[in-house]
């Protein structure tokens, strides 16, 4: 086997390694239930945007968006259409939806308003039941869970942090200033500082991006302001 023939054939396996890497990362938490109007969705990021992604987009029927310096895959949500960990929700001036995750919790997002979908990578929360947050980016979102149900979702914008517990609340992101009302249960409101946000969104981008050096040096830098 010639050298030409050995690099073709690592080609081909590394390939398939970095897409079962992808795949394997892309993991369903909800599932949209309603909509009103026509909402978007954005994944996949990327600083670049090439020949090659602008035919994939023509193949797949979706446009790019640009969105805070990156140009992101932007596809019209439908109810039945899954979301997964990165996703950016987005309504404009016109639309709703109402997404149901797996935890239980309904949530609806108002006309105006962005949220992005986001692991919880911080070790040092044993008694925490929260495996993902819900980062209200602007807008306003009203939020509920049953009871009985053990919930693993939080909530935060660039200012608060909340954990809940057989909740009914509304939650408002506008321009910049947050708004919490609670209808029925607890909400414990923790207040963030324009550090632990900056950190928190750079380690979202790592987790996303796969880099998991910068991860794991972003949850330690996190865990200590939290502290």
């Amino acid at each position: 086997m010639n050298s030409i023939c050995r690099l073709l054939i690592l080609s081909f396996i590394l390939c398939h390694q970095t897409s079962y890497a992808a795949k394997k990362k892309r993991v369903s938490i909800g599932i949209v239930k309603e909509t009103l109007g026509a909402p978007d969705i954005l994944r996949n990021p990327s600083t670049t945007l090439s020949e090659v992604q602008k035919k994939r987009a023509k193949q797949e029927d979706f446009i790019f968006a640009f969105y805070k310096n990156k140009y992101w895959e932007s596809t019209k949500i439908l109810e039945g259409s899954r979301v997964f960990y990165g996703d950016v929700l987005s309504s404009g001036k016109r639309s709703k939806m109402v997404l149901t995750l797996e935890d239980g919790f309904k949530i609806t997002l108002d006309r105006n308003t962005k949220i992005r979908i986001t692991r919880s990578l911080l070790k040092n929360r044993k008694k925490s039941t929260i495996s993902r947050w819900i980062s209200l980016l602007n807008g306003t979102i009203r939020a509920s869970v049953h009871k009985s149900q053990t919930n693993q979702t939080g909530f935060r914008t660039r200012s608060v942090a909340l954990g809940v517990r057989g909740t009914d609340f509304v939650l408002s992101n506008i321009k910049n200033k947050s708004k919490v009302i609670t209808i029925e249960g607890k909400v414990a409101v923790t207040n963030v500082t324009p550090q632990q946000a900056e950190v928190f969104e750079q380690l979202a981008e790592a987790d996303l991006n796969n880099n998991l050096t910068k991860t794991e040096k972003l949850v330690s830098e996190l865990e200590v302001l939290e502290t």
